[in-house]
């Protein structure tokens, strides 16, 4: 759909939902354009986006004959997105290269008198984890030539090995780069983060079939956070404490999350638990002990128990350095 034909299926929701219906003539005086596009644009909306769209004779225009939420808050999604867009573009060194190629095309989207708000929404990501472009290119050209690629990589505890990968996507996750791979030294799935590469070599090895498009997409959902090796998830329940349960209410930790309702708690504050399904133990730990009192795990046993242990093993820096003092 050209982009042109973009602003007219807008205009002509907008403009429906604003006063219940929109007269071809509206379309024409606005857009300058015939009868007969605006007629296709019509059909489009009706055959291809399968909109509930008819003429009204008594309103001598078209109409929508049941609900149609498909461009709900359509102008306020597009300024999301368009803050999205210029926050990740300004963070990658991309502007104004990027922001003037696609600027003109999120414009067109936007109701006109919307368009004077585009700078006055702004999107920042507080860990801008630029990739090595060598890397990340050879990640590429190995996925689209199907190659398998030898890396020495360092992992988080500062430990190098080799390993022969075959790079199957390229993630980015809360503002870093991670590749997940088929890790023949493991012989599983994996998850590798791109800063951590200290080499790179492409073989002429072919990647194998180890798993389909579907499997993988559920590899990559099935859990919180970007480390999702494990062969099964398990549900972790977290307790919520005072203020957070505001901050947390509206945030989604994962699609298939269950949160309870708002309750008091016996000291007379607000809380709520949070249970979501975990792969890996430790990205969510970090992300408890990151709202410090206010959140509490609740199970399973073995996560209550690191919880712990980390907890412990803070107040014991704390009492150290209080003794060196």
């Amino acid at each position: 759909m050209a982009m042109s034909q973009t602003e007219r299926i807008f205009f002509i929701d907008r403009q429906i939902r604003r006063q219940g219906f929109v007269r071809t003539a509206d379309v024409v005086d606005a857009f300058e354009v015939c009868d007969r596009q605006v007629k296709r644009d019509i059909e489009y909306l009706r055959d291809r986006l399968f909109a509930p769209i008819e003429y009204d004779r008594l309103r001598r225009g078209y109409v929508y004959t049941k609900t149609f939420d498909e461009f709900q808050n359509a102008d306020e999604r597009m300024l999301v997105f368009n803050a999205i867009f210029r926050g990740l573009a300004r963070s990658q060194g991309l502007m104004p290269l990027m922001s003037d190629v696609v600027q003109q095309h999120i414009d067109l989207s936007l109701s006109r008198e919307y368009r004077s708000l585009l700078d006055k929404i702004i999107f920042s990501t507080p860990v801008v984890d630029l990739p090595d472009y060598e890397v990340f290119g050879a990640f590429c050209s190995a996925m689209e030539k199907r190659l398998r690629l030898l890396i020495e990589y360092r992992n988080a505890k500062g430990e190098v090995s080799d390993r022969e990968i075959e790079p199957l996507r390229l993630v980015s996750y809360s503002g870093r780069w991670y590749v997940v791979a088929w890790d023949l030294l493991r012989t599983g799935l994996r998850t590798f983060h791109l800063s951590r590469i200290l080499s790179i070599h492409m073989t002429d090895i072919h990647i194998g079939n180890h798993y389909s498009d579907d499997e993988l997409e559920q590899y990559l959902t099935r859990g919180f956070g970007i480390f999702m090796g494990g062969d099964k998830t398990v549900e972790v329940t977290i307790r919520i404490l005072g203020d957070a349960v505001y901050t947390i209410q509206t945030q989604v930790w994962h699609k298939d999350q269950k949160i309870s309702p708002v309750a008091t708690g016996p000291d007379g504050r607000p809380e709520m638990t949070i249970a979501i399904p975990v792969v890996n133990m430790a990205e969510i730990l970090s992300k408890v002990l990151s709202f410090g009192s206010s959140a509490i795990p609740v199970s399973p046993p073995e996560f209550v128990e690191r919880w712990r242990a980390q907890v412990k093993g803070m107040a014991d820096m704390v009492c150290l350095v209080d003794a060196q003092v």
